[in-house]
């Protein structure tokens, strides 16, 4: 059996109920504020839903005109046009036998909207709905705030996130509403997103916008993230697994609940060993992220092991999280000076994350750096990796302003190879 395509059958995730109407809020205002509603048509002017005193049969009328066609489809149509005016309009309408004929097709009109993958609409009207499910106006808009608040469940149903997830994942510009309705799901939302990205070509845009997309959530996508990762671990030595461990770890939450802490950092200490540098520096990262300086000893036990791959994410992790210390300084410069063997990317990793040394380690961090750059060289001999750690470890020195950067870079310059020497010029030139 290919286990990679079992991997979203996610037993541990259990959809929510569909999301409440008082929830529903708009992104740029405060959490607890509901939106305002629109403005009220002008006292005597014809609502977007009557364009004429003889309209009242219009809709009717456009119906049999168009047998081919469902009363939905046609609401539909007239949602995408103006979707918040004409939720607004009808949900203030005197007309009580025209709601009771067009609110019953909103909730399909949704679906249908859905299908056709016009999603960007979606958004304005969930939020339109939810005006109206909050409006505590007279007795008719009260009356009327249920039917809002019913259809607004839709916006919870499996089959409509799938295909938002599926126009956020793979269109060129997906708009910030999509991502708005799936995270206003939560985790029901997060799934969506996460079985639209299995079943995704694994393009280069689907892979960036996968952990753009799902870090949005942030805690809310803890439990598919927690059950995905879990069940990608025992495929791991599978190209796609990794590929998709790699973007969940990276889109982890920095936080998740106290009681989840320990398991979410040992979840992702189970990644840091993986023999593959991208998913072993997404999982030091999340790690480092969660645990924060709690996570330094597994961190300088990656250091302090054999697996470059280790090193690297380390590395990576411990600069990221401001943790280049008196502890990690020695271990950095045992990498720089070759007195711990190590690969020529790791030496490099090295001297670049020297420049987010802390200050108590500073003064030792520039002395292991000029004694990389002033290195004995083998007369007549050209090395790409030595001189790579050398042209790093400089630029890491003139980074940190170190009083005699100068006088360091030019001595090497003097004793250098043509195109070593030209490097470092350039680099003194630009100081």
């Amino acid at each position: 059996m290919d286990e990679a395509l079992e991997l979203d059958d996610l037993e541990e995730i259990v959809a929510p109920p569909p999301p409440s109407s008082r929830s529903l809020v708009i992104a740029t205002r405060p959490v607890h504020s509901a939106p305002p509603p629109l403005p009220r048509p002008p006292a005597g002017s014809a609502p977007f839903l009557e364009k004429n005193a003889t309209s009242r049969s219009s809709f009717a009328n456009l119906v049999a005109a168009s047998p081919a066609r469902s009363r939905a489809d046609i609401v539909a149509d007239s949602l995408a046009a103006n979707p918040a005016m004409w939720i607004e309009q009808l949900w203030r309408s005197a007309d009580d036998e025209r709601f009771a004929e067009r609110a019953p097709l909103v909730e399909p009109a949704v679906r249908i909207l859905g299908e056709r993958g016009e999603t960007s609409c979606l958004w304005p009207i969930a939020c339109a709905l939810y005006r109206a499910a909050s409006d505590g106006g007279d007795r008719r808009a009260m009356t009327r705030a249920g039917t809002a608040n019913a259809i607004l469940r839709v916006f919870g149903d499996p089959k409509l996130l799938a295909s938002v997830a599926q126009h956020v994942l793979n269109d060129s510009a997906p708009s910030e509403e999509a991502k708005r309705l799936l995270v206003q799901a939560g985790v029901a939302g997060a799934h969506a997103l996460y079985t639209a990205r299995l079943r995704a070509t694994p393009r280069p845009e689907v892979r960036t916008a996968f952990p753009r997309a799902l870090s949005a959530f942030g805690t809310k996508a803890w439990p598919v993230i927690e059950a995905a990762l879990d069940k990608l671990h025992k495929t791991i030595r599978d190209p796609r697994a990794r590929e998709l461990a790699e973007e969940l770890l990276l889109a982890a939450p920095a936080s998740v609940a106290p009681a989840n802490q320990n398991a979410a950092g040992q979840l992702f200490g189970r990644f840091v060993r993986v023999d593959s540098v991208p998913v072993a520096k997404a999982g030091a990262l999340a790690l480092a992220r969660v645990w924060g300086e709690r996570a330094q000893p597994v961190l300088l036990g990656l250091l302090d092991g054999k697996d470059d791959a280790g090193r690297i994410a380390a590395l990576a992790a411990l600069r990221q999280t401001g943790q280049i210390d008196e502890h990690v300084v020695p271990r950095l410069s045992g990498f720089l000076l070759q007195r711990v063997p190590a690969q020529k990317d790791v030496r490099v990793g090295a001297a670049f994350a020297l420049a987010d040394v802390t200050a108590p380690a500073r003064a030792v961090a520039i002395h292991a750096l000029e004694q990389a750059v002033l290195a004995p060289v083998a007369p007549g001999r050209v090395d790409a990796g030595q001189d790579d750690v050398v042209l790093a470890a400089a630029h890491t020195l003139v980074q940190l302003r170190a009083p005699d950067a100068g006088e360091v870079l030019a001595e090497r310059a003097r004793r250098s190879g043509p195109a070593l020497r030209a490097k470092l010029e350039q680099m003194l030139f630009r100081r």
